[in-house]
């Protein structure tokens, strides 16, 4: 018998940390505190540190095939009672050899349109805004592939937005939850709700709105300012932005969004993303 691991994908800066957030928050002892640092208990799998304690070893020392093959034991063994309903953030793609029906119960994935992503992560990475867009759509797209680039993270294959997309929904290994970050920013009840169903909890009214509210992202932009958030990487100014839908007609030049536009057109429309403004998708 296995608990098996609920996994929470999505490609960078598309709403992963409010998700977390809202299922901790919701999950919480009523009326316990819930902090920014309790974010910990969903942790990336992708965790350095977390993945050389459970396997005792070094891993600068190891090659990228061997990481792989120690995560594929890894998550196995967190798959395993007697730990309980296990969560993992992840921005990789989908893998069979990691991400298997033995040790994954359910896959949410979460999408949020390009152009939006772009400017988030482009802010996020601390570069410019042309560099970040190539990056979406560079299908060799890898992060932290050498420990001194982010030393707490292992390798991670994020592809282009559209792979990334793609490898998560067109795999029928694993039962999928998709979410857009654009209806939980819209219709955010029957959004959690929904997730809530497909993680298998039943659904709270009351605790559901309290904790939509607890996470609003006025109000967790506030706490990282009074508290400081440790995800928050050196290169970007604060973690939580704007957290809204569309910001990026003030930031994308015509020409920025008609590349990412034509660069994920079938991506775009499969989502039912469209890009106004005289943007083809």
């Amino acid at each position: 018998m296995t608990t098996r691991i609920t996994w929470i994908a999505s490609y960078p800066k598309s709403g992963n940390t409010w998700v977390r957030a809202l299922l901790l928050h919701y999950l919480a002892p009523p009326g316990a505190p819930v902090s920014l640092l309790d974010l910990h208990a969903i942790p990336l799998a992708a965790s350095r540190p977390l993945f050389e304690q459970a396997l005792g070893c070094d891993s600068s020392l190891l090659l990228p095939h061997e990481i792989t093959t120690l995560q594929s034991a890894w998550y196995h063994q967190c798959a395993l009672p007697p730990r309980g309903p296990a969560f993992f953030k992840l921005h990789d793609q989908f893998n069979p050899r990691l991400h298997t029906p033995a040790n994954s119960r359910l896959i949410v994935y979460i999408v949020r349109n390009p152009w939006d992503v772009a400017v988030s992560y482009a802010a996020h990475r601390g570069q410019p805004l042309d560099d970040t867009i190539d990056l979406l759509a560079n299908p060799g797209h890898i992060a932290a592939l050498a420990p001194h680039e982010r030393p707490f993270q292992l390798p991670q294959f994020y592809g282009s937005w559209s792979g990334h997309a793609a490898s998560w929904l067109d795999q029928t290994r694993i039962p999928v939850h998709l979410l857009r970050y654009e209806d939980l920013l819209t219709q955010p009840v029957p959004t959690f709700a929904a997730l809530l169903h497909a993680c298998g909890y039943s659904v709270d009214t009351p605790r559901l709105a309290a904790a939509i509210e607890a996470c609003s992202f006025a109000r967790l932009r506030a706490r990282e300012e009074q508290h400081g958030f440790p995800e928050k990487p050196p290169t970007s100014s604060r973690f939580f932005r704007q957290g809204r839908a569309g910001a990026w007609r003030e930031t994308l030049t015509p020409q920025q969004a008609s590349r990412i536009a034509r660069a994920h057109a079938p991506a775009l429309a499969r989502l039912g993303y469209t890009a106004p403004g005289g943007y083809p998708a």
